[in-house]
């Protein structure tokens, strides 16, 4: 291999694969897995329009969840959106009375938002946690991003609070010729 594609080779597998592996790979517990899917689908229906997606990224940096299962939680759950926002203005407007102006409604759906927030988290987390525990999920969850990286073995086993998120080194693009 030349110098050049060499470099190119080691500047891809740095810039590019490691960090994406590293995403994929991280918070695969079946603890992480229900802490992604729970604040996933909390921040998903934020009712302000357009930060959804920017909630999903700051709690995935801050709680270091695994972003693509909350990115896909996020998406999965648009067609409940407004809805949800719907249920969410209600409930502020049982707290606050009726909102009048369109400025007083968004104020009461994030109202209502913040008070659904320690429920959706007390009641999901705990169920999705226990549906997790099937043998079955736990391992299709647990076999995802390892087998793009290594498909020649099988996955490692999970263990119970850290995932394997070191476990697997990755191959790099210059070891292939």
């Amino acid at each position: 291999m030349t110098e050049g594609r060499r470099w190119w080779a080691e500047w891809l597998q740095r810039r590019i694969v490691d960090p994406v592996a590293v995403q994929l790979r991280q918070g695969l517990s079946r603890r992480r897995i229900a802490w992604s899917l729970t604040v996933g689908a909390l921040c998903a229906f934020f009712p302000v329009l357009g930060l959804a997606t920017p909630a999903c990224l700051v709690a995935g940096c801050a709680l270091r969840l695994n972003h693509p299962i909350l990115q896909a939680v996020n998406l999965a759950t648009a067609p409940l959106y407004v809805p949800m926002v719907y249920a969410f203005m209600r409930l502020g407007d049982l707290l606050l009375g009726p909102a009048r102006a369109l400025p007083a409604m968004a104020e009461h759906a994030v109202l209502g938002w913040f008070v659904a927030a320690p429920l959706w988290i007390g009641i999901g987390f705990p169920v999705l946690h226990a549906l997790l525990g099937c043998k079955g999920l736990t391992e299709w969850f647990s076999g995802l991003p390892v087998a793009w990286a290594a498909a020649s073995r099988p996955p490692p086993a999970c263990s119970k609070n850290e995932g394997f998120a070191a476990s697997t080194p990755m191959r790099s693009f210059a070891s292939r010729s």
